[in-house]
């Protein structure tokens, strides 16, 4: 799944996407792991993961997501930051600090609290001192 993103890029996530759907949580968590590298087309088919039974998919999906810069994956990445397991809920602390790097990168931002930790970014005002 993997070669096939690197190869056809964003619109191969519809390919790998059918993996997500698979019996086994290895085959559908390497699919949410390569659903990581194709951009902003994956984020619908990664949000399907985050009721997943199992926790090893679900924590595949918040790093997926995590890879894509896109305000878009806000929201998914907060309901995995309130999961019952400890391991989901790191894993989506990852991301939003992945998230954090991308923004930082593009627009300068400064930290946002949220729950005592800095994990997103908002634009900082102005400096209007004359």
């Amino acid at each position: 799944a993997l070669a096939l993103c690197q190869i056809q890029g964003q619109s191969s996530s519809e390919s790998i996407a059918v993996f997500l759907h698979d019996a086994a949580a290895n085959v559908r968590s390497s699919a949410a792991l390569a659903l990581g590298r194709c951009g902003g087309s994956a984020i619908k088919p990664l949000t399907t993961l985050l009721k997943d039974p199992e926790m090893q998919v679900r924590s595949s999906a918040a790093l997926a997501l995590g890879q894509i810069p896109d305000g878009r994956v806000t929201v998914p990445l907060e309901t995995l930051s309130r999961d019952d397991n400890a391991n989901v809920r790191f894993y989506a602390g990852c991301a939003f600090e992945q998230q954090n790097v991308f923004w930082k990168e593009i627009l300068r931002l400064r930290p946002y609290k949220f729950r005592g930790q800095n994990l997103f970014a908002v634009p900082q005002p102005p400096n209007n001192d004359f």
